[in-house]
C-alpha cells in the first residue's frame, strides 16, 4: 500500500503546484534571471579610447611598493571607459564589489546575485591602504606573471634557501604584477530581471548586476584557456557614478552619460543564459 500512496501523494503535490502557477500566472507578471554579455566587437561604448595610464611605473609595481597616490594622480585624469571609470571608485573604498563565487567554497559559483561583497567599506583598512588585503583580493584586479625557473642566489652564487617546519625549502623571486588594465576587459556580463506579463511576452528588463570579464589564460605558458569574471558590481550602487561620466556617441556626435546608456538600452548584447520563471509578482 506504501506505493500507491506515495504515487498519489506526488501526483497531488504536482497538481497542487500546477493550480498555484495558473493562479499567478493569472493574478500577475513573473520575473525570471537572464544573462547577456556586451562584447567590444560588437559595441565598443564601454571599452574605448583606452587610456595611457596603464604604462605608468604602478602598473608593475609590487603589492607591498604600491603608491595609492601616485596610482590616483595616473587613473583619474584618464576616466575614459568603465573599466577606468569604476576602478578608481573601487580602489577608493567607494564601491563595493562581489566575489563571482564564494570564497569559502570557491566551487561554488556566485552569477551575480551578490551573496558575497569583498569589502567592508565601514573597515578603515582597505585596498588603497593595506598590504594584506591587496595581497587577499588581488586577483580582483591584476594578475600574476609566471614563476621563475631560477632560484634567488645568495652572495655566494649558492642558491638560496630557507627553512621552515617542513625542512629547508629553495627561495625563487616573487612573480611579477601585473594590474588588468582597460585593454584587458573583453566584455561586461550583465544580470537581468526579465519582466513577463500574464500573456507570456516580456514586458521590461532591470539591470542587476554588471561584471567586467577578462581571458583567462594559463599562468606559465600565457595561452588563453577562457574567460573569467573578475568580479561584480551591484548597478545600483554603480547609478550615482555612472550618472556623473559621459561619452560622445560615435554616430550622432551626441554626449550622452552612461547611466543612459544603460537605463535606456542603448547598448548591443547577446543573451547567453536564461533561466525559468524564478519569482511571481502582483501587479
Amino acid at each position: 500500500m506504501k506505493k500507491p500512496l506515495l504515487f498519489f501523494a506526488t501526483i497531488s503535490l504536482s497538481a497542487l503546484m500546477l493550480v498555484s502557477i495558473n493562479s499567478n500566472k493569472n493574478g500577475g507578471s513573473y520575473i525570471k534571471n537572464a544573462w547577456s554579455e556586451i562584447s567590444y566587437k560588437e559595441d565598443s561604448v564601454l571599452f574605448k579610447p583606452f587610456a595611457n595610464c596603464w604604462e605608468d611605473d604602478w602598473i608593475t609595481s609590487g603589492l607591498a611598493k604600491f603608491e595609492y597616490s601616485n596610482y590616483f594622480k595616473s587613473i583619474d585624469n584618464n576616466r575614459t571607459n568603465l573599466w577606468n571609470i569604476v576602478h578608481v571608485e573601487i580602489i577608493s573604498g567607494n564601491l563595493n564589489t562581489y566575489w563571482p563565487y564564494n570564497p569559502q567554497a570557491c566551487h561554488n559559483k556566485d552569477d551575480g546575485f551578490l551573496k558575497h561583497p569583498v569589502f567592508d567599506l565601514s573597515d578603515r583598512m582597505n585596498f588603497s591602504n593595506s598590504f594584506e588585503i591587496r595581497k587577499e583580493v588581488f586577483e580582483l584586479f591584476g594578475t600574476y606573471g609566471p614563476e621563475s625557473y631560477f632560484p634567488l642566489v645568495n652572495i655566494y652564487g649558492e642558491d638560496s634557501v630557507a627553512k621552515t617546519e617542513d625542512g629547508w625549502v629553495t627561495i625563487y623571486p616573487p612573480r611579477d604584477v601585473f594590474w588588468y588594465a582597460d585593454f584587458d576587459i573583453i566584455k561586461y556580463r550583465i544580470l537581468e530581471d526579465v519582466v513577463i506579463n500574464k500573456s507570456e511576452k516580456e514586458k521590461k528588463r532591470v539591470i542587476k548586476a554588471i561584471a567586467p570579464v577578462v581571458y583567462d589564460r594559463d599562468y606559465q605558458t600565457g595561452d588563453i584557456v577562457g574567460d573569467k569574471v573578475l568580479f561584480w558590481m551591484n548597478f545600483e550602487d554603480l547609478k550615482p557614478i555612472l550618472a556623473e561620466n559621459f561619452y560622445i556617441d560615435q554616430t550622432s556626435g551626441k554626449v550622452t552619460s552612461y547611466l543612459d546608456y544603460f537605463s535606456k538600452r542603448m547598448f548591443k548584447a547577446i543573451v547567453t543564459k536564461e533561466e525559468n520563471f524564478k519569482v511571481s509578482k502582483r501587479e
